[in-house]
């Protein structure tokens, strides 16, 4: 059985660990005599890790970088990298051909405690056998903790000997591959089954001593999707360029004890374009109704505003009207943010469901569904969403109606940008003394030229 444990002890101490050995010189680094038969892309890796303590030479002072690495000499390297406590493993022999007088019994029974190794059968590591560049990958992911890849299989979809990497090892091929710790031989090819060399090896652990936060934060302490957080957490933080198309649904359906039901239904289209700090959109709004309501009321129209620099103009019933923010309106910040920062905080917490992949005009597209419930809506709502679901939010406060759950839907193309957004409230129907209310609700945008400067220019005529 894996000690869980031990392998989070390894993740959480390894930083303060590695920063020390970083920060001063080891005395004792061995010189690596066969130093210049490396590759010159390892050079800088093996040095850096002898320096460390991580690798040395043999007797006579040899690396031998060229030689195929064994899967014992693999999970010392790992083990010491990682600074895996190897002093406290249990005694009893899992493997019968790592025995406790060979030397690499610490290091692959600290591994296998760790869950970071398994052996080649249910009692043999296979201890000399020499190690696959695909086993190195399983091997490493594992040590990491690196569990929190695509499930799509990206990054090794373009490889012309994907089919050669054996089923068990995909994710974590292409986990190292998406992470940057392996490359291939060239863009094209990895090979899986090929032997791992001692460089090769240096140069993967070199890599992640470089780049440990960001690994821990993306692939250790990470989130469930990935791609999709790194998604809407750029949705969220860069502003908006491009056209945004919205259609927004509301209907209720109001039925009275004792009287004839009646409806009132609300359609809005937003057309939108947004630059920068810059703005256009075009607002219309449609109602049917069989209540008795003036016209007043329903407030049927098309509504219209320009954000240019520290110009806003608005449109009136008799044409566009001219504005300066900070001497007749307050300032506005013109950015468009199509995702809430809010978003993504708890992110693991949130019910999301990747769905399946979906063409929209052709485009191929991955839905991403997410349920909110309605005590948290008002936190993750962009500006668009909430002021177009405050009404249906405030006759729901009203109905004293709690038990809402809200749907997202998020339509990923394959360069990663969001090209489609779903709101729905499904229909719900609340009753009280004098009868019942159905409520349904949906938003849906489309987003068009994304990340295109489209010049916003004022209006042609100003009135006074």
């Amino acid at each position: 059985m894996f000690r869980i444990s031990k392998i989070r002890k390894t993740l959480t101490s390894i930083i303060p660990s590695i920063i020390i050995l970083m920060n001063f010189s080891v005395v004792n680094a061995q010189e690596i005599a066969d130093i210049n038969y490396s590759s010159d892309y390892a050079i800088e890796s093996i040095q850096n890790l002898s320096q460390l303590g991580i690798v040395n030479g043999d007797e006579n002072g040899n690396f031998n970088p060229k030689k195929a690495v064994t899967r014992s000499e693999m999970i010392k390297m790992i083990v010491k990298a990682l600074d895996i406590d190897t002093n406290n493993v249990d005694d009893n022999e899992v493997f019968k051909d790592v025995t406790k007088e060979s030397w690499e019994f610490e290091y692959v029974q600290a591994a296998y405690e760790a869950g970071i190794v398994k052996g080649i059968s249910e009692d043999e590591f296979g201890k000399n056998q020499k190690c696959t560049r695909e086993q190195m990958a399983v091997m490493f992911i594992r040590a990491l903790s690196m569990n929190k890849g695509s499930d799509r299989l990206n990054s090794i979809k373009a490889l012309d000997d994907k089919d050669n990497i054996s089923d068990w090892a995909k994710k974590e091929v292409d986990l190292a591959i998406e992470s940057g710790l392996m490359n291939g031989f060239n863009s094209n090819t990895f090979d899986p089954k090929g032997d791992a060399k001692r460089e090769q090896v240096a140069v993967v652990i070199d890599r992640f001593i470089k780049s440990k936060e960001e690994l821990t934060k993306r692939y250790v302490n990470a989130y469930k999707y990935p791609e999709f957080y790194d998604v809407v957490e750029r949705a969220a933080s860069t502003p908006y360029n491009g056209e945004i198309y919205t259609d927004i649904n509301t209907y209720y359906r109001y039925k009275p004890i004792g009287y004839e039901e009646a409806f009132l239904y609300s359609n809005v289209k937003i057309d939108q374009v947004a630059n920068n700090d810059d703005y256009k959109w075009i607002l219309t709004v449609t109602n049917d109704t069989d209540l008795e309501i003036s016209e007043e009321e329903i407030k049927d129209g098309t509504y219209a505003n320009i954000k240019i620099g520290n110009k806003i103009y608005l449109k009136q019933p008799d044409g566009w009207k001219e504005y300066e923010m900070g001497k007749d309106v307050d300032y506005i910040d013109g950015e468009t943010k199509i995702v809430d920062s809010n978003f993504y905080d708890n992110f693991n917490k949130r019910n999301i469901q990747r769905e399946e992949d979906v063409y929209l005009d052709g485009t191929h597209t991955t839905k991403y569904a997410v349920e909110v419930k309605k005590e948290d809506i008002i936190n993750i709502l962009s500006g668009l969403e909430y002021s177009t679901i405050t009404d249906t939010l405030e006759d729901l406060e009203y109905l004293n109606y709690d038990e809402v759950t809200f749907r997202y839907e998020y339509f990923i193309n394959d360069e990663n940008e969001i090209v489609q957004m779903k709101f729905t409230l499904n229909p719900i129907e609340v009753y009280d003394e004098y009868g019942s209310i159905e409520i349904y609700f949906d938003s849906t945008s489309q987003f068009k030229n994304i990340g295109k400067d489209i010049e916003i220019k004022p209006p042609n005529e100003l009135i006074k």
